[in-house]
This record gives structure tokens, sequence and C-alpha cells, in this order.
């Protein structure tokens, strides 16, 4: 369903946006943003969605060793990328939040959020590398046709166990020590890519709108404190009173 309804819609929205992006002279920072979140969407819905169905119609892998690597690469890479933007957006709302009054922010916002999202796409690139490295096709069973895209400590496990019905029972210690090993490789690594996809930029994002909430509440602040002044002052020259001028008559 979000890949018929979302799909669409998120083409109709880029387009849209590509085209009121060309068409003004001063680039906008928010449409800038606003396309490479589409991008990111973009990249989920048509990259990630279709190889899980594919994927989980099939049951096995029938895509060959190459586009194992490439699609677990994109299907991390959609995610990271769609956090990061995301975060960038936040950023930049703090940064347009700080230099409302800024004569030039229009101009440095731009150039700013073009910074920003170089690095955030950068940023799920390289994140996404080690996928291209830790998945690749495998044949658990030499009597079938069975081949599945899996990652490296998944291929480990089963060779490992296959090894401990073989062996004697005092190499089983020594293959149980690899398997906790692998297995606590397998979860530093998890926790490191929940991190980056989702705690990460979930901190920025809180930490950056409420950073803009309190730039919001100092500018209402010193406005409501403006508004008194120039109210205590007209209220003063309505009962006759001018204040006095720093002159030398």
């Amino acid at each position: 369903m979000c890949f018929v309804i979302g799909g669409p819609l998120n083409v109709i929205s880029l387009r849209r946006s590509l085209r009121a992006f060309s068409q003004h002279k001063a680039k906008s920072p928010i449409l800038l943003l606003r396309i490479n979140l589409n991008l990111a969407d973009l990249c989920t819905l048509f990259v990630f969605v279709p190889k899980q169905i594919v994927w989980m119609l099939t049951y096995q892998w029938y895509g060959g060793e190459l586009l194992c690597r490439v699609c677990s690469f994109f299907s991390t890479f959609s995610f990271y990328a769609n956090s990061f933007v995301i975060a960038c957006i936040a950023i930049d709302r703090v940064f347009g939040a700080y230099n409302m009054s800024s004569i030039n922010a229009h101009r440095r916002a731009y150039l700013r959020c073009r910074r920003l999202l170089v690095i955030g796409w950068l940023a799920a690139f390289a994140l996404s590398l080690p996928q291209a490295l830790i998945f690749r096709v495998f044949e658990p069973y030499d009597d079938k046709d069975f081949r599945q895209c899996t990652p490296l400590w998944t291929i480990f496990v089963h060779e490992k166990f296959n090894e401990m019905k073989a062996t004697n029972s005092s190499d089983v210690e020594k293959i149980e020590q690899e398997l906790m090993d692998m297995q606590r490789l397998e979860k530093m690594y998890n926790i490191n890519h929940l991190l980056f996809v989702f705690w990460i930029p979930c901190i920025i994002i809180v930490i950056s709108y409420l950073t803009v909430l309190l730039i919001l509440q100092g500018h209402l602040k010193e406005g409501i404190d403006i508004d008194l002044y120039k109210l205590f002052f007209s209220r003063l020259r309505n009962v006759g009173y001018k204040p006095c001028t720093m002159s030398g008559n």
C-alpha cells in the first residue's frame, strides 16, 4: 500500500519542488531540503520496498552475488539518508530561528543547507558500505538448490554448528567461544546501526527543536518588551509628558 500510494505522491511532490526550485532565482533552502527528503523517500520506496516484496514472495535469493550486495547496501543507505536529511532540516531550523532578523540570512541559509546535505549523504554512503561486505549469497544445503542473501555471522553460525556436530568434545569449547565472539561482533554492529539510523538523528532533532523554541521564546519576550516600552511612552505623551533629550540647550 505504501509503495502504491507513497510512490506516485512522492514523484509528484518531487516534480513540483524541482519546478519551483528552477523558477526561483534566489534558491530556496526549504525547497532544497524538501527535494532531498523526496529523493531519500523515493530511494526507500523504489529500492528497499520492491526488494523486500520480491524476497518475501520467492523466499530465496535469485539475484546473484552482485545484486545481493548492491541491494543490501541501498536498503541501509535509504534509511540512513532519510534520517540524516530530517536531521539536516532540524539543524537548519535552528540557524533559521537564530538568524531571523539578519539581512543576509537567506543567502547563508542556502549555502549552509548544501553543506549539511553533502555531509548527510556522504555519511549515509559511508555507514552503508559495510553492508556490501557483510552480505553475500549462501547455499546452506548441499543436496538442495536453495540460496539466500544473508550476513556473514549467520553463515558463520551455520557452519560452526555443523562443525560441532562433526567434531569431538574437546573442540566444542573452542567453537563455542568463536560463536560468542561472532555474536558479540553482530551485537556491536546492530547497536551501531540503530544509533546512527535512529537514536542519534532523533536526539539531534529533539535538541534542535527545543533550541528553536527557546530562541523563539527569546524573540517573543524581546518583542513584548519593545511593545511595552512603546506603550508606556505613548501614554506619557498623552498626558503631556515629553522625554528629555541630551542636548546642550
